[in-house]
C-alpha cells in the first residue's frame, strides 16, 4: 500500500467502487462493446446502461435425473422463458423444418445430433422476442465444450451456469425401480411417486429397458467425459455455481429444496468476480451452528483477520492490558460482556491495520439490531453476512455432545458420525463434557433461547441479499433492486470434529460460502 495514501480513505475509497461494483459494470461494458462492435462505442454504452440484465440461464445436471422439472421450476420463478433442447429437436421435426429434417435421421437411428444442428436451434429459439421480453432458462445446453465454446463465440453470456449433480449409484438405483404404464405413458416410483392403488393399473406396469442399470450407466459415462470441459468454460466466465447432493435420495423428494437452494445462492445474484475486494464478513447463527469452525476455515483459506468476543478477550489477556482482569471473567461466556465494553473493543480490532489491509470475519456478533446499528455509527461496514441455518435441536444436541480425552486433551463430538476408531478411543461414550459448565443441558438451551430471535434481529439490521431481475415486479424499483448483505446456508450438516479430528459436512458447506463470498454485494445499506 501506498504509505502517502491514509490507509482510512482507501478503503473508503475501496467501500465506494465496491459497494457501486464499478470494477464489474466497466468490464461487462468493454466486454458489450468488444463482442457488438458498434460504429458508435459512446451511444451503445449509454443504451446498455438502460437496458435491465436479464437471466441467462443454463441448468445441467446428470441424465435420468429430473433435471428438466428443476430447470423449469426455477425459470418460473425466474419470469423466464423456458428451453428444453429436446422439445426443440422434437418441435422441429414435427414442424418439418430445414434445421428438424436435418436432426430427424440422427434422432431415428438413437444417435447423437450433430452440434452444428444443435446450436442453430437453440441460437434460431433465442432469437425470438419473449427471450428479449424475459430473458432465458435452458435446459440440456450445452451439452459439449464445442457448444460451449461456440455459445460464447456468438456473444452469448450467461448470468448463470447451474450445476447440479448427484451419485450415479444413486442415479441407477432410482432409475431402475421406475416402473412405467404403457397405457398412460406415466412413470411411478414405489418410494417418491408410488402408484395408485388399482389393481388393473398395477398390473401392467413394467420396467423400461431405458431406464435398466445398464443403459443409464452408458449415459452416465459419456456425461461425466462431456461435463467438466463444459463446466470449465463457465468456472473462467464466474458464472459456474455446482450444488451437490450425493446422498442417496439425490434430488428426488426433494426438488423444491434444491430449486429454493439454486435461486437463494445462485440465480438473482451476480457471478463471481475478478474485481478486487475488501472483504468485511460476519458469521451469525445460534450457538452450536458452526460459527467458530466455519469462521476458522475461511481464515485459513483466504488469511482474512478471525475476530470474535472470545478471540479479543484472550487477546486482551494475553498483552494484559488494563482490562484483563475484568475480561477474564467472561471468558467462557462473551457474549455476557457488556455491549459498550465490547462493542468498543470490537471496532477497536477492525480498525487495526490487518483487518483493514487483509479484510476480516466477524464471527458472533453483532448480536442484535441495536449492536449492528452502533456498528454503522463507528463506521464499521460489513459487506456480507452469512447466516447459518441449524435447527435449535441440532444445535443443543451438539454443544451439549462435546467431549474431552482426560488424557490427551483431544475434542470430539458425539453427535458427529464415528468411523471405526483404535481400541481406546472406542469409548469417547465416557470423555467428560469438555466444559461441563458451558455445555450443561440447562446453559445450552437457556443461550440457544436467548438468540432465539437473532435470525430476524439480523433481517431487520442487514436484509437478505437480493437481486430483482427479469420483469420488475409491482414491489422492485431500481432504487431497491439491491437489497441486504444477508445470505443464508445450510448448516444443518456441518457438525464438529469427531474423535478422528475431521469436520464432518463442513467441506460442502465452504463450497457454497466460497461462491457467496466472490458473488458482488453492496457494501452496506442504504449508501
Amino acid at each position: 500500500m501506498d504509505p502517502i495514501l491514509d490507509p482510512a480513505k482507501v478503503q473508503l475509497f475501496a467501500s465506494y467502487a465496491d459497494h457501486h461494483e464499478l470494477f464489474d459494470l466497466f468490464e461487462s461494458l468493454v466486454k458489450a462493446v468488444v463482442v457488438e462492435q458498434p460504429p458508435d462505442p459512446l451511444q451503445f454504452m449509454i443504451d446498455f446502461l438502460k437496458v435491465p440484465q436479464l437471466p441467462a440461464i443454463v441448468v445441467c445436471g446428470p441424465p435420468r435425473c429430473a433435471i428438466s422439472k428443476i430447470a423449469e421450476k426455477i425459470s418460473i420463478i425466474q419470469n423466464a422463458v423456458f428451453i428444453s433442447v429436446n422439445t426443440l429437436l422434437l418441435s422441429a421435426i414435427e414442424r418439418q423444418s430445414s434445421l428438424g429434417q436435418q436432426a430427424r435421421p440422427y434422432m431415428e437411428r438413437g444417435q447423437l445430433v450433430p452440434d452444428q444442428i444443435i446450436l442453430n436451434l437453440v441460437l434460431q429459439r433465442l432469437q425470438e422476442p419473449d427471450i428479449s421480453l424475459s430473458g432465458f432458462v435452458i435446459e440440456g445446453f450445452p451439452a459439449t465444450k464445442e457448444q460451449a465454446a461456440a455459445f460464447q463465440m456468438k456473444g452469448i453470456f450467461l448470468t448463470s451456469f447451474v450445476w447440479i449433480d448427484c451419485e450415479d449409484e444413486a442415479i441407477m438405483q432410482y432409475n431402475s425401480e421406475i416402473l412405467t404404464d404403457p397405457v398412460m405413458k406415466k412413470e411411478y416410483h414405489p418410494k417418491h411417486n408410488p402408484p395408485p392403488q388399482d389393481a388393473e393399473l398395477i398390473s401392467r406396469l413394467v420396467n423400461r429397458e431405458y431406464n435398466a442399470r445398464e443403459t443409464v450407466s452408458k449415459r452416465l459415462s459419456a456425461y461425466r467425459r462431456s461435463i467438466p470441459p463444459v463446466a470449465a468454460c463457465f468456472q473462467k466466465a464466474g458464472v459456474c455455481v455446482r450444488f451437490k447432493y450425493m446422498d442417496s435420495d439425490g434430488v428426488w423428494g426433494r426438488q423444491k429444496q434444491v430449486v429454493d437452494e439454486v435461486v437463494r445462492s445462485a440465480l438473482g445474484m451476480k457471478g463471481a468476480t475478478r474485481a478486487p475486494r475488501q472483504f468485511r464478513v460476519v458469521i451469525q447463527g445460534l450457538p452450536g451452528s458452526g460459527r467458530s469452525s466455519l469462521a476458522a476455515e475461511i481464515e485459513r483459506k483466504y488469511a482474512f483477520v478471525h475476530v470474535s468476543p472470545k478471540k479479543i478477550i484472550l487477546e486482551e489477556m494475553s498483552s494484559k492490558s488494563r482490562l484483563s482482569q475484568t475480561l477474564k471473567e467472561y471468558i467462557h461466556s462473551p457474549e455476557e460482556i457488556p455491549d459498550d465494553l465490547l462493542l468498543d473493543l470490537i471496532v477497536k480490532r477492525l480498525q487495526q491495520p490487518d483487518c483493514m489491509n487483509q479484510g476480516w470475519v466477524l464471527e458472533g456478533f453483532p448480536n442484535s439490531k441495536t449492536q449492528a446499528a452502533a456498528l454503522t455509527e463507528r463506521n464499521i461496514h460489513p459487506n456480507r453476512l452469512i447466516w447459518l441455518n441449524a435447527s435449535q435441536e441440532q444445535c443443543a444436541l451438539r454443544l451439549t455432545s462435546r467431549r474431552q480425552d482426560p488424557l490427551t486433551g483431544k475434542l470430539a463430538n458425539l453427535s458427529a458420525p464415528q468411523t471405526t476408531l483404535p481400541a481406546r478411543l472406542e469409548t469417547i461414550e465416557t470423555w467428560p463434557k469438555r466444559d461441563m459448565i458451558a455445555d450443561a443441558d440447562e446453559t445450552v438451551l437457556a443461550r440457544i433461547q436467548k438468540r432465539s430471535n437473532l435470525k430476524s434481529e439480523m433481517e431487520t439490521a442487514y436484509g437478505y441479499r437480493k437481486k430483482v431481475v427479469g420483469k420488475p415486479s409491482s414491489a422492485a424499483t431500481n432504487a431497491d433492486s439491491f437489497i441486504g448483505i444477508m445470505q443464508e446456508v445450510n448448516a444443518e450438516g456441518i457438525g464438529e470434529k469427531d474423535s478422528r479430528g475431521r469436520h464432518v459436512g463442513l467441506e460442502r458447506l465452504l463450497e457454497h460460502v466460497d461462491d457467496l463470498l466472490m458473488k458482488p454485494v453492496p457494501a452496506v445499506l442504504g449508501v
